[in-house]
């Protein structure tokens, strides 16, 4: 019999993506969306529901060996900006929804998909054991989020009488094909790539491009945290990165050369600016896991402008 796992978020950038690789390793795959149905993936399931409902429909588990929790409720710059706060109450009660009824379940691992932005803001580098509870300041809502619900897993899978095994992952920036092109709601990546296929002349970038940061194709994010799935481990935190931070810059340029060459870049004065500099560690990753990525940054550029030219209808 195949092995049932249920995808939280199966709608969203990782979740489909996890669903598309999962189907291909022959398990059998739910996965939940709340509004708009994704088109049809062979061997996947979507069903329709919704974590902020005081109803819970505990049939979600029937059979689930494995939960992926890959739903939230996340935003780009301008909105992390504005309104910091908007997300925090909504991603802890579809993760407190979750929790509280894992009593009713018999799965037996869960993988809960967490942030870099719980590490504290810094220049050096961030492992598992950097979290000391500062935050970069526009990050204080959504890192002492994560780090809440990293905690509400830990109590409820360590408490219950039947044991669930957790693996909560801390990922760097993921970019790929399926990620958020909208205005409001991209982030950097996928906001260049938009904002270059749009432009005529001028690509105008918020900011002076000198941020640094740890970018992940999503399709090595995904091999990686496959790899850890497969592990036998109670619990682990540990994060998914490249370990090879760049300056923003350089992206920016690169996407341009690929997209819409004879576009001029200007950078401008922006309130909209995110941390200045992360650089994510993944020396634990190295070390319990064979690594391994097969995607540059050029293809993995190449491929999601490729993605958003054929699909920038759907993914607005």
């Amino acid at each position: 019999m195949k092995k049932k796992v249920l995808i939280f978020g199966g709608s969203g950038f990782v979740g489909i993506n996890l669903s598309k690789f999962l189907a291909k390793k022959n398990y059998s795959i739910v996965s939940t969306y709340t509004n708009k149905k994704p088109k049809k993936i062979q061997n996947v399931k979507f069903v329709k529901f919704d974590l902020m409902s005081n109803r819970f429909d505990i049939k979600i588990f029937k059979n689930v060996d494995t939960v992926f929790v890959c739903s939230a409720n996340s935003s780009g710059a301008r909105v992390m900006t504005n309104n910091p706060a908007s997300h925090f109450e909504d991603n802890l009660m579809m993760n407190l929804n979750i929790v509280k009824n894992l009593q009713f379940s018999r799965i037996k691992k869960i993988i809960f998909l967490s942030s870099s932005t719980v590490y504290p803001d810094t220049k050096k580098i961030c492992d598992e054991k950097s979290v000391n509870y500062t935050f970069f300041k526009k990050y204080n809502f959504i890192g002492n989020g994560k780090l809440m619900i990293e905690k509400m897993y830990e109590l409820y899978t360590s408490e219950l009488k039947r044991k669930i095994d957790l693996l909560i992952i801390r990922p760097s920036n993921i970019y790929g094909p399926h990620d958020k092109f909208d205005k409001e709601k991209s982030k950097v990546i996928p906001s260049i790539i938009r904002k270059c296929l749009e432009s005529k002349k001028t690509l105008k970038v918020w900011g002076d491009g000198s941020d640094v940061k740890d970018f992940i194709y999503i399709d090595d994010f995904i091999n990686l945290t496959y790899k850890l799935f497969k592990l036998k481990k109670k619990f682990l935190i540990v994060n998914i990165s490249t370990s090879k931070p760049v300056i923003l810059r350089n992206i920016i340029k690169l996407i341009r050369n690929l997209s819409n060459p004879k576009l001029k870049i200007r950078y401008t004065k922006s309130k909209f600016r995110m941390i200045p500099v992360r650089k994510v560690s993944n020396s634990i990753l190295k070390k319990i896991i064979k690594f391994e990525l097969n995607y540059s940054m050029e293809r993995g550029l190449k491929n999601t402008i490729e993605w958003y030219k054929k699909n920038s209808n759907d993914s607005k």
